[in-house]
C-alpha cells in the first residue's frame, strides 16, 4: 500500500517536471493593461558597458487589442541615455501564420514612462 502511494507521487512529480511549457526558461518582466505579458530570456542577456541587449517574448494570447498571439524581439537598450531600439522582431497570428514585422528596426526611441519597455529597462539596467 505504501509503495503504491510512493509510486503514484513519483509518477505525478515526474510527469509534471517532464512537460515543458511555452515560457520555460523565461522570466516575466512586464505586462500591459490590455493583457500582454512580456518575458525576458536571461540566457541571451549581453552587456557591453553602456548597451544591454536581450531577446523578449511577448504573449498576447489574452490581449484582444493585438493582432498577434505571440511576438519575439531582440531589444538593445542604452541604459544611461534611457533610449532603446528593436534590432529584430517577429510576430505570429493566432493561427501561427507570421505577421509583417511590427516595429521599425534600428530606430532609436526614448523610453516612455510607464511603458513595458521601461519595465524592461528597469529589469535589465537597474541591477
Amino acid at each position: 500500500m505504501v509503495s503504491a502511494r510512493i509510486a503514484a507521487v513519483l509518477l505525478l512529480f515526474a510527469s509534471g517536471s517532464a512537460v515543458a511549457g511555452p515560457f520555460d526558461g523565461l522570466q516575466q518582466i512586464a505586462a500591459t493593461r490590455t493583457g500582454s505579458v512580456w518575458y525576458v530570456d536571461r540566457s541571451t542577456l549581453k552587456t557591453d558597458g553602456h548597451v544591454t541587449s536581450a531577446w523578449l517574448t511577448m504573449d498576447h494570447s489574452r490581449d484582444r487589442t493585438e493582432r498577434a498571439r505571440r511576438s519575439r524581439a531582440l531589444i538593445e537598450i542604452e541604459c544611461g541615455a534611457h533610449r532603446y531600439h528593436w534590432v529584430q522582431s517577429f510576430s505570429y497570428r493566432r493561427n501561427g501564420a507570421p505577421l509583417p514585422e511590427p516595429v521599425r528596426p534600428n530606430v532609436i526611441m526614448d523610453i516612455a514612462a510607464g511603458s513595458p519597455v521601461e519595465a524592461v529597462w528597469q529589469g535589465l539596467c537597474q541591477r
